[in-house]
């Protein structure tokens, strides 16, 4: 099937892919713009972050709000004495609160939002310099810390490992 505005198996509106299919390749270890960077790797990560951070909010809410009524349930089931029901609530609160431990709700929200607020505010930043300034060493590696500390973070808040890394190689013993 051939497109009649162009001649070729590829239609009008997706030209690039002709455009940059003919092209030769620039090699893997050539330097990617800062604009590219920006583009590309961090905005995608922040509308990532967008996305992911309210519905992070509303299961860290969901999980405590069960938990709360839950015992609060129980508290009412005794003062109606009811009291052979509380251990049922106790235990559909106490459920609740080891999802939230396993799962790592509560450091996996905190850190999704940290990482939200940092990379708005280097995108802030990064606005805010003019082209020639962009281009500096320092906003280039300001801008890969910022993002990819705060990929580390994520990652690291759903395992509960610390992205720190060790300075040293092992402990020294005391005297």
């Amino acid at each position: 099937m051939s497109f009649p505005s162009t001649g070729s198996a590829v239609p009008a509106k997706y030209s690039w892919i002709r455009s940059t299919a003919s092209q030769t390749r620039a090699p893997v270890t050539s330097q990617m713009p800062i604009e590219s960077y920006v583009d590309v790797r961090v905005r995608s990560i922040v509308n990532y972050l967008e996305d992911k951070a309210p519905v992070m909010a509303s299961r860290a809410f969901t999980i405590e709000m069960i938990g709360m009524l839950s015992q609060s349930a129980g508290a009412v089931l005794g003062v109606l004495k009811m009291a052979t029901w509380a251990p049922v609530t106790i235990a559909i609160a106490s459920a609740a609160m080891a999802i939230a431990d396993y799962f790592y709700l509560p450091s996996q929200l905190a850190a999704t939002n940290r990482a939200l607020e940092e990379t708005h505010n280097f995108l802030i930043y990064y606005d805010s310099l003019s082209l020639v300034q962009r281009k500096t060493g320092k906003v280039k590696l300001l801008c890969a810390n910022t993002v990819e500390n705060a990929v580390l973070a994520l990652i690291a808040s759903q395992t509960a490992v610390s992205p720190a890394l060790p300075i040293s190689g092992g402990e020294e013993e005391e005297e």
